[in-house]
């Protein structure tokens, strides 16, 4: 497809809003940007604010953060806009987003609120935002540890979804309420979601929530120890990753496939599957997936009697998530070890491996409490 494009060549502003919306929506980024940028200067003020908010997921998904956030500010700021509800909810939501993936839950969590707030007032209902905001609210609860008020919204967003007869947006409810329900240790019911979820995206044709819903039923049935019904949708993952060439969904997937072949005893099998996990992320320069196949490929390791290079696997993951500050990574990876070091008759060792991560996360929780 030609995507080159220039303002002069659209008969209207609204030809101009159109067709950048089509080019966000085909992953043209750099060219909608540009035609934007070059239509925002004839346009009539009162057009700026929704050309501003286009601007802004142009950026975002460009990766210029700190330029899309300046970019919403000031379209949110805008007399044009203020009494503009719907505009006001997506504006939020973008600006939502930039908090939520800057790891600013509380800034996320309100700004999003406002964003539902006057999604609420608009009259016919665009049911199909309200159930983008009730997700995006789902997540952020369900980051800060509110099970309960995750469920809640993603129950919301169910409805929502349903009223607007949006199959993606569904299953993204689906899939938020799955993982809401394993939070809780309602395997049954993440199971349940995380079926319903798949069935909703696949519908609706939608090849990567379609593999993140897949990878949730899998951890559903792993969290039961139930690998076995966990691997065809590993496998079905494995097969949709390479074919999109997502690197990473395809370590992820492979590092869980390892684990099911160590949970049935094939260790040369699990340590085949988590070198490859760990060596597709490598290509992807995820160091924090790759390091989780470490993980997994030192344990095949261990049970292979192979203990050098397991060691050598264990201390380079610990060094990562030390440096990263993933505390839950870290404290779960020491105990995997220091389990190793005992059964090979160093208990000290082990002892000292499992206090060093406890220092470390303890030193983590008080910086974040400051």
């Amino acid at each position: 497809m030609d995507y080159r494009y220039g303002a002069r060549d659209v008969g209207s502003q609204r030809q101009l809003l159109a067709h950048a919306e089509g080019l966000l929506r085909g992953g043209a980024a750099a060219v909608a940007l540009t035609a934007l940028e070059d239509g925002r200067t004839t346009c009539p003020p009162s057009e700026r604010p929704y050309i501003d908010w286009l601007i802004g997921r142009a950026l975002l998904d460009l990766g210029r953060r700190g330029a899309a956030y300046t970019t919403l500010q000031a379209a949110l700021a805008d007399p044009a806009s203020t009494t503009d509800d719907a505009l006001r909810a997506r504006l939020l939501n973008a600006l939502g987003t930039i908090y939520h993936d800057d790891g600013q839950f509380q800034a996320a969590a309100e700004t999003f609120s406002r964003a539902l707030h006057h999604s609420e007032r608009l009259r016919p209902p665009d049911y199909g935002l309200r159930a983008r905001l009730l997700v995006n609210l789902g997540s952020v609860a369900l980051k800060c540890g509110q099970v309960d008020a995750s469920t809640t919204c993603y129950e919301r967003a169910v409805a929502a979804a349903t009223q607007a007869a949006d199959p993606r947006r569904l299953g993204m409810a689906h899939m938020g309420l799955g993982l809401a329900r394993q939070e809780a240790h309602d395997y049954a019911g993440a199971v349940s979601h995380a079926a319903q979820a798949i069935t909703q995206v696949e519908r609706a044709h939608e090849r990567r929530p379609a593999m993140q819903a897949r990878i949730n039923l899998a951890l559903a049935h792993a969290a039961q120890e139930h690998w076995v019904e966990a691997v065809p949708h590993l496998n079905r993952v494995v097969e949709y990753a390479r074919a999109d060439a997502d690197v990473s969904t395809e370590a992820h997937a492979l590092e869980l496939l390892a684990r099911a072949h160590a949970f049935v005893g094939d260790h040369a099998g699990a340590l085949q599957l988590a070198s490859q996990a760990r060596v597709t992320a490598g290509r992807a320069d995820d160091r924090l997936e790759a390091s989780n196949a470490a993980v997994t490929e030192a344990q095949a390791l261990v049970a292979l009697g192979r203990v050098a290079e397991a060691e050598e696997r264990y201390r380079g993951a610990l060094t990562y998530f030390e440096a990263v500050g993933a505390s839950r990574r870290l404290v779960a990876a020491s105990h995997a070890y220091a389990v190793a070091l005992r059964s090979w008759g160093r208990a000290e060792e082990a002892l000292e491996v499992l206090d060093h991560a406890h220092a470390v996360t303890a030193h983590l929780q008080q910086g974040e409490d400051t």
